[in-house]
């Protein structure tokens, strides 16, 4: 498995630097040093996204932060508190599960799916 020229096409727009491993039934996929919005103890993070067979008829499920990504006052994000080791790193879990309210089989992609990533962000901090 292999990204669709549509994702590479998009990390290439956004000026996004990546790498891709087979882990089991997926494809990993870390976008390195992605923004932060303010509110955060760190800029930047690494994005860790598993992207399951069939994709992108089939949706990501959950993401992955690498190094740890705490709001300004110290608080984890919601449902943020698992470290898995993905690969050679371990990974602070995003436990998010979208369903098909906000995934197009087949249409969606790497920046449906980033979009969505950042938005939450966005919506932890401002319920902080």
């Amino acid at each position: 498995m292999e990204l669709l020229q549509a994702d590479k096409d998009y990390l290439a727009q956004k000026g996004y630097q990546y790498d891709t491993f087979a882990h089991g039934q997926f494809l990993a996929l870390v976008i390195r040093d992605v923004r932060l919005p303010a509110g955060y103890q760190v800029a930047c993070t690494d994005l860790l996204i598993l992207l399951p067979g069939g994709f992108p008829d089939a949706a990501p499920d959950m993401w992955w932060c690498d190094p740890w990504v705490k709001l300004a006052n110290g608080a984890d994000p919601a449902s943020a508190t698992v470290t898995e080791l993905i690969g050679p790193r371990n990974w602070q879990r995003f436990s998010r599960h979208f369903g098909d309210v906000r995934w197009a089989p087949g249409r969606s992609g790497v920046e449906s799916y980033v979009t969505l990533i950042k938005s939450d962000l966005t919506r932890a901090v401002q319920v902080a």
